[in-house]
């Protein structure tokens, strides 16, 4: 074992999947694949194509269909107004939605049922053929009837086995269906027409009732209302609102000059202009105003204190104060009188004001009375007016309704295009032969690679590099493609060294003193997953050709629980690795000397019961330092990975290790598992072998034995001499 530091790309350990999935194959691959598997390809597909050729014969001979469409305008559901001259178009969803409803209603079974039991239907072939219980089914599962995208059409076709079929039965089928739709339309508006019916005798026996209770309304209005002006009651009371108003008005004058004559006011002008027209008040009036005259003329004569002055002085003053008391006198009784005079007035204004209070309130009642009977003949006449309009549009919605029931058009689908009879064969077409043979070959191809990729063993070098993202240190073809006979495959190196299982070992040796430094690989560890992988061969043969390189080396047997090395080498001794690991022999007892030069083997001894404490040990580990002081290479044949722990304990003591793979035996499962288990114990992988690789067609292995044996036939004459074999070297 080498004790020389490494570097730190041999420290990095390559990534090992050990359950993950494989990589998906690629092109490459898959051209692998298609190579391997040429002639299974060509078998499949000569078989295949065949197939599809006969069943295209009688396919073509004896059942080929016919195919006929019809288009069905479907324009609206709404009926055309009769007023109208176009038809109510539905809007764009609402059209979708109806063109796919009616595309369901062709295969409606009553739409069917009437089909199949018209005269032209039952002539055809199709009819003959298909038992009766089954028609019915076969009809609407052959029928094919959709929208045709983007219009307001819809395609109704059918394929048959005669060509005077498809055409027929689409002509019968569609038109069943569009009887089927107008009385389907017509039972529905049918139905709408009784209840409208219904409804209009209902709604004319309301209105006359309404009417009969407009006129009673009307006749206990009075005849100024229906005139159109103003009532007696009204009239009435607009006069006794007016005499209301100014009796009151008068009584309000009467009640101010009653309370000013009732508080004894001052004198007014009135009552002091009616009392100096009273005659006795003149007359003493008079003769005072003659006295003063008479006064005023004798004054000038008599002087003042004269006694005639100082008697017209006298019979002055008697007369101003009869005047005075006769005016207070003839005032007061004109207050009196006229006191007198508003209160009766007053009192028979307030019986007036009374009575025309009463009155009025009488001509209120009587135009209450005729306003309510105004306003329930206004409610009644608005009722029969709108009861009127209804029963015109009732009326219109029959008529509609009965037209539609006559013409049965309720619905606007008509033929947009009748189907003719069929010219040619639909199925199958010229064009289906190619596809069908082209859908052989890739059915082969399919098949071919389906059959690989369900192979999950490893089998060419790439299923290697993919699978277990390792170094491939080379291949050794199998034991039954080699063209020179090799009678011990374990020594192919030795006894047919111009073969190519013996080049592929040197190949190997070239790869692996190139894929570490010779410090680095002194000691290596050959293991594989399983028994019977071929390890033992890999550890000799390359042991061998290192050895032929000129380098001693040491092929020690590490299996201690089944050991081969012994079976291929004429050197015998019984004791071996497990001697000396016990201490019972030493390293020089026990190593024996081969016939190859430069190599020397260590048997496995006796088997031991603790294999895995022996090769875990540190006798073991002492075993390695002193013999890689004394070789340049050891190379250690170990148990299989998944056996036993054996070999994880020799790869963690050891430079690195050589995967062994058998080809087709191995999974990729157990290799990466075993891949996995080595990694866990920090083993360096030098690379991997793939053992017995089969020659397939189309490989590069199967062209390159075949250009090896070609390259060294038989050399020329003339050519250089051939050396002679080394000493001790058996043939």
């Amino acid at each position: 074992m080498s004790t020389t530091p490494a570097t730190i790309s041999e420290r990095i350990l390559p990534p090992v999947r050990g359950g993950g999935r494989a990589a998906a194959p690629n092109f490459a691959d898959l051209t692998a694949i298609l190579r391997r598997r040429m002639v299974l390809i060509l078998v499949l597909f000569v078989l295949l194509g065949g197939a599809a050729g006969a069943g295209f014969y009688v396919w073509w001979k004896y059942y080929p269909t016919y195919y006929a469409e019809g288009f069905v305008e479907l324009i609206t559901s709404i009926p055309r107004d009769p007023l109208s001259l176009t038809d109510v178009r539905l809007a764009d969803r609402e059209q979708e939605r109806f063109v796919q409803t009616q595309s369901y209603l062709v295969k409606n079974p009553e739409v069917i049922q009437t089909a199949l039991r018209t005269a032209n239907l039952q002539n055809t072939a199709w009819y003959k053929s298909v038992p009766k219980e089954e028609r019915e089914a076969e009809l609407i599962e052959d029928l094919i009837s959709a929208p045709v995208r983007g219009t307001n059409y819809m395609r109704v076709a059918v394929r048959t086995r005669s060509i005077d079929d498809p055409h027929v039965i689409v002509e019968e089928v569609v038109n069943r269906y569009l009887d089927h739709v107008k009385d389907r339309s017509t039972e529905n508006y049918r139905e709408d027409k009784a209840r409208a019916q219904e409804e209009l005798d209902t709604h004319r026996q309301k209105l006359a009732d309404k009417r009969r209770d407009l006129r009673a309304a009307a006749e206990r209005l009075p005849g100024g209302f229906m005139a159109g002006g103003l009532g007696g009651a009204t009239r009435e009371a607009y006069l006794y609102t007016q005499q209301v108003a100014a009796l009151r008005l008068q009584l309000a004058q009467l009640e101010s000059l009653r309370a000013f004559y009732a508080q004894g006011a001052r004198v007014t002008a009135e009552d002091a202009a009616a009392v100096e027209a009273d005659p006795y008040v003149q007359q003493l009036a008079a003769g005072a105003f003659a006295i003063q005259q008479q006064i005023a003329l004798n004054t000038s004569r008599y002087g003042p204190r004269h006694e005639v002055m100082r008697r017209l002085d006298g019979a002055l003053k008697t007369t101003e104060e009869t005047l005075r008391q006769t005016r207070e006198q003839k005032l007061n009784e004109y207050r009196a009188a006229v006191a007198q005079t508003v209160e009766s007035a007053y009192q028979n204004m307030q019986f007036a004001l009374l009575s025309a209070m009463e009155n009025l309130q009488l001509a209120d009642a009587t135009q209450r009375d005729y306003d309510r009977a105004l306003n329930e003949y206004a409610i009644l006449r608005n009722e029969v007016d709108v009861m009127a309009v209804k029963e015109i549009e009732l009326e219109e919605y029959v008529s509609n309704l009965d037209r539609l029931v006559r013409n049965r058009s309720g619905v606007t689908i008509k033929w947009a295009q009748h189907p003719v009879r069929p010219l040619t064969k639909s199925t199958p077409t010229i064009v289906m032969l190619p596809l069908m043979i082209l859908l052989a070959l890739l059915a082969s191809m399919g098949a071919a690679v389906g059959l690989d990729l369900l192979n999950t063993s490893i089998r060419t070098t790439q299923d290697v590099t993919r699978h277990l993202e390792m170094a491939l240190l080379g291949f050794v073809p199998d034991r039954d493609d080699e063209e020179v006979h090799i009678r011990h495959l374990e020594l192919a190196v030795v006894e047919a060294p111009r073969s190519m299982v013996a080049e592929a070992f040197r190949q190997i040796r070239a790869n692996l003193q190139f894929s570490a430094p010779a410090a680095r690989q002194r000691t290596v560890a050959v293991t594989s997953p399983s028994p019977d992988d071929g390890k033992t061969t890999v550890a000799c043969n390359l042991a061998a050709a290192v050895a032929q390189a000129g380098r001693r080396v040491l092929l020690i047997d590490a299996n201690l629980r089944r050991p081969a090395l012994h079976v291929h080498f004429e050197a015998r001794r019984d004791a071996g690795l497990s001697n000396i690991l016990v201490g019972q022999s030493t390293f020089a007892d026990c190593v024996v000397t081969t016939d190859v030069p430069n190599l020397d083997v260590l048997y496995c001894g006796q088997l031991p019961p603790n294999p895995a404490e022996l090769l875990g040990s540190e006798p073991f580990s002492r075993l390695l330092a002193d013999a890689a002081g004394r070789y340049d290479q050891i190379i250690i044949d170990t148990a299989p990975v998944l056996l036993a722990s054996d070999a994880s304990l020799v790869a963690s003591a050891v430079d690195g290790v050589i995967f062994v793979v058998r080809a087709n035996v191995d999974s990729r499962g157990a290799a990466r598992r075993a891949c996995s288990l080595l990694a866990g114990v920090s083993a360096h992988f030098f690379g991997a072998v793939l053992n017995a690789a089969q020659v397939t067609r189309g490989g590069y292995l199967r062209q390159q034995l075949r250009s090896y044996y070609d390259y060294q036939s038989t050399i020329p004459a003339g050519g250089p001499p051939v050396l002679p074999k080394p000493e001790g070297k058996k043939e």
